[in-house]
């Protein structure tokens, strides 16, 4: 009999019902986004990740986002540090050199409590604003430094034990063009982050968060082994 880790069926059973609530999470963000960026040329990504960061699953959304998003959460844990979150937050940044891509790229970090005081989980998305200031107006600036594509934003926390920080918010719009319709891109990705995480305590709820933990851990095995299998089938070379 297999351990309940090695199950194979339990293993695909998590599999499915983790990237499904990464998918909802896309279609959450999609429907209440305010910008045709993200609405209607879906640039944007959604992904859920363990207690130490790693990538657990993620929807089919854009994968250069998806590359870099774990970046991204660990540069919002280390900020933080494992006890500067509380439910209901939620870390923007957007700085790559902490993880994001160019500055419209903006990422949004939330914890997962379950049934301890610190984190067990992490949802997040990274959408593609259509403005955040600079130089030029627009996303796709042709600029020479970082600091005049736009405003560059390191992990902050947006959104406090679920109240939106509006002196913050304002600061933010105030140096971007259409603010209006970066405030509603922003509440879109909050909204998607919600989803995110009341699907996992629903799974918690449900499964029990042990479980979910440990499955989160047999993915990552089940890829390493994958992973491995891949590498040993490519012949053997010297440079």
């Amino acid at each position: 009999m297999r351990s309940p880790r090695s199950d194979p069926v339990r293993l695909e059973v998590f599999h499915h019902l983790f990237a499904a609530t990464a998918e909802e999470m896309g279609a959450t963000l999609m429907r209440s986004a305010f910008s045709a960026n993200i609405k209607e040329r879906r640039d944007f990504s959604c992904a859920l990740f363990d207690a130490a960061g790693r990538m657990v699953s993620q929807a089919a959304h854009i994968p250069i986002h998806l590359g870099s998003v774990p970046l991204c959460v660990a540069a919002a844990m280390r900020a933080l540090g494992p006890d500067g979150w509380e439910p209901g937050d939620a870390v923007i940044l957007n700085d790559p050199y902490q993880g994001g891509t160019h500055l419209p790229d903006v990422t949004l970090v939330s914890p997962v409590f379950l049934d301890g005081p610190r984190p067990a989980f992490y949802v997040a998305n990274r959408a593609h604003h259509a403005d955040v200031g600079g130089a030029h107006p627009g996303s796709m600036a042709p600029v020479d430094d970082v600091h005049a594509e736009g405003l560059r934003i390191p992990p902050t926390k947006l959104v406090r034990a679920g109240t939106v920080d509006r002196p913050l918010l304002e600061l933010l719009l105030a140096n971007m063009r259409v603010p209006a319709e970066r405030e509603g891109d922003l509440l879109a990705q909050w909204s998607a982050n919600r989803v995110g995480v009341r699907r996992l305590k629903s799974l918690a709820a449900e499964h029990s968060p042990a479980e979910l933990a440990q499955r989160a851990a047999g993915l990552m095995d089940w890829t390493e082994r994958l992973l491995a299998k891949a590498l040993a089938a490519f012949p053997a070379r010297e440079v």
